[in-house]
């Protein structure tokens, strides 16, 4: 399996994932998104900075930077 055949298939889990939350929990995911919206530009940021690092923890830990 490729590495551009390994991100399609992550892409499509995300989709999957969150699909699934919509399906059980929709009175959550809207008070979620409506949480989400009332917050400021800069706070929005750093939960976008946290969620990208996260990101790269885990690509780093699973070996996706290590060529192999």
């Amino acid at each position: 399996m490729t590495k551009w055949e390994i991100l399609f298939a992550a892409v499509g889990l995300i989709f999957i994932i969150e699909g699934l939350f919509c399906l059980a929990l929709p009175e959550h995911v809207r008070k979620m998104m409506q949480a989400l919206q009332e917050l400021d530009n800069s706070k929005y940021r750093q939960i976008g900075v946290v969620a990208f690092a996260f990101g790269i923890a885990i690509l780093w830990l699973s070996g996706w930077f290590s060529g192999s």
